[in-house]
Parts: structure tokens; C-alpha cells; sequence
């Protein structure tokens, strides 16, 4: 028999075999409750994810849904295929163009095949690689058992933020999959290889490590590919952590891949319970009395900081927690 310590996302709103002994410690994350036994079970309640939402229709209220609005934003998206040369930025322009693609599909509009052709694209030339091309490429480093975007953005290619930026890879090739079973045919053991960098569900599978940037028992990503000597890992952007688990999860189910839907499952049932708990102190009893805010900006492991890396704009701060907004934010 062992004592285990156990945190709020353990077992606040979970079904759970944890026998607790009374043993209670502070933590950088609230109170941490022990309990002893030879075996633990946290089961987390999980009902799917839809891919996308069905199209709004008026209502007849004030401020009502406007058909002609939708319209035009699908025109305007739709007139603009420029594509971002890093993996962050170009993941972004991937997903934003998927999601308009379903939409317009959804509403019978003949912006879907420009929105379609636009984001398959750009997939399809980041999971190729032509010679001597300067980006849109992703490269094998054996050594750290790793696969790295070209461009790289904000410390990837060290291994910072991998789960956000190949998240968003995750959810647009889930999208565009959905319409053209061909394309994933073609391409899909590619995206399974770029989401295995930072979610390796395969213990057998000895190419990447296994959940490279997931903390298992935290809870949570760790955006940090080298953590601080004082602070520990950390992590900013809490809602493209979820969207990295959402969008594997979509994957998994499009592609018919059972082993990578389950992951995707697993990581966001966890990630968004701790995220609740630790980014929005939920059920007030997480957060130090001093820590009068609203909500985290970055997490560390010994704490927590009203902040971003891009600066200390309250909007920036609340604004990283929350996008990008999609079905999978439902949380």
C-alpha cells in the first residue's frame, strides 16, 4: 500500500476509488489530498465532440442572425487564400479556412470549393516536401525522436508551443478530411506522424516519446521545451492545449483510427477539468487569496502569472485562454 497525493482535477467532478487518509498539503496548485491504496481509478466524464455546429437561422429577436452577414463573411474569407509561412501562424490560416469551408458547405454556398482548395493545400504542402524548398516542410531529428515544422515560430523548433502549433494541423486536416476521403488517403499517415510529435498514444512506437508535452499527472501541456531552472514548465494558452486534444480526437474519428480518438479523448477530458481548476480557479479554492485576477495568463509549475509573453494587456490575457473559438472550446 502507498500514500499518493492527489489534486482538484483528480477528484472534483470525477468517479473515482480514492480512499482519502486525511493527510492534506499545500500546494502551487491548492490542496493536494492523499490517499492510500495499491491501485487508483479517475474515470472522466467525456460526451464526444462535434466537428462543427449547424448553421444559425433568424429568429425573430432583436439582434437576430443575419443570413446576408453570413454571406458576406464567407465571401470575404473566401477572397483572401494567403497562407502564413510558419507553423503557428499558417496553422491558424489552415483552421480558419476549414471551419468557413464547413460552413459554407453547410449553407449551400459555392465559396466551399475555394475555402476547400485553399486549406487542402496548404496541408498538402506542408506533408510533402520538395528539394531545396525553404518552409513548409516538416524534418526528422532522429536524435531528439522528433519531426519539426519549417518555419518555425516562437521557439518550436526547441520544442516550445509543438502541441499548439501541430493542433491547430490537427483540426484543419480533421476538417478538410471530412469532405475528401481521398486527401486523407494521400496524406493521412503524414498528420498521424505530426501529431504523434507532441501526443504519442503508441508506447511501441519508439520514433517519438510517448505524450511528449502532456503532464500526466498534472493534468496539463507543457508549452516549455526546456523548462526554467527556478519555475519549472509553464504554459500559456490553455484553450490551443485543448483544441491540440480536440482536434486529435476529430482526427481519430475521421480517419477510423481508434488508438489516436482515444488519446484525443483522454487529453481533452483532463487538460480542460485542470484547466477549469487552474486557469479559471472554477470553484474558488485553487488560487492563493493574493492572487486577486480573474483568470491565469501563464502557468508555471510552482505558480502562476497575470501576463502573457506578448504582453500585459488584460484582453491579451483572457483573450489566450479562449481561442480559437469552435465546438471543441465547449468546455
Amino acid at each position: 500500500r502507498v500514500i499518493q497525493g492527489w489534486l482538484a482535477h483528480h477528484w472534483r467532478n470525477t468517479t473515482n476509488n480514492l480512499a482519502f487518509n486525511g493527510l492534506n498539503y499545500s500546494t502551487a496548485r491548492g490542496l493536494m489530498k492523499c490517499a492510500t491504496g495499491t491501485d487508483f481509478q479517475i474515470l472522466y466524464p467525456f460526451n464526444g465532440l462535434p466537428p462543427t455546429l449547424p448553421p444559425p437561422s433568424p429568429t425573430g429577436r432583436a439582434n437576430d442572425y443575419v443570413p446576408s452577414r453570413m454571406n458576406s463573411y464567407l465571401t470575404s474569407v473566401a477572397a483572401n487564400t494567403n497562407i502564413a509561412p510558419d507553423t503557428y501562424w499558417c496553422g491558424k490560416d489552415m483552421v480558419r479556412y476549414a471551419q468557413h469551408m464547413a460552413m459554407a458547405h453547410d449553407m449551400g454556398r459555392p465559396e466551399f470549393a475555394t475555402l476547400q482548395n485553399t486549406a487542402r493545400s496548404a496541408l498538402e504542402n506542408w506533408y510533402t516536401y520538395t528539394p531545396n524548398e525553404s518552409t513548409y516542410y516538416f524534418a526528422a531529428y532522429p536524435a531528439w525522436k522528433a519531426l519539426v515544422g519549417f518555419q518555425a515560430s516562437y521557439g518550436a523548433d526547441q520544442f516550445n508551443d509543438q502541441h499548439f502549433h501541430y493542433g491547430y494541423f490537427a483540426h484543419a486536416t480533421a476538417l478538410v478530411g471530412m469532405y475528401d476521403q481521398d486527401f486523407l488517403a494521400n496524406y493521412g499517415p503524414m498528420a498521424r506522424l505530426v501529431v504523434k510529435e507532441y501526443a504519442n498514444w503508441d508506447r511501441t512506437d519508439t520514433n517519438f516519446p510517448f505524450l511528449r508535452t502532456f503532464d500526466v499527472w498534472s493534468g496539463h501541456s507543457q508549452a516549455s521545451g526546456f523548462p526554467d531552472s527556478t519555475r519549472g514548465g509553464n504554459q500559456e494558452s490553455s484553450s490551443e492545449a485543448v483544441q491540440s486534444w480536440g482536434g486529435l480526437f476529430l482526427l481519430g474519428a475521421i480517419m477510423g483510427d481508434d488508438p489516436m480518438r482515444a488519446a484525443g479523448a483522454m487529453g481533452y477530458v483532463m487538460e480542460s477539468t485542470a484547466v477549469r481548476e487552474y486557469w479559471f480557479n472554477e470553484h474558488h479554492d485553487v488560487w492563493p487569496p493574493v492572487y486577486a485576477k480573474a483568470v491565469v495568463g501563464i502557468l508555471w509549475d510552482n505558480g502562476m502569472d497575470y501576463q502573457t509573453y506578448f504582453g500585459m494587456n488584460p484582453s491579451y490575457i483572457h483573450g489566450i485562454q479562449t481561442f480559437p473559438i469552435s465546438p471543441i472550446l465547449s468546455y
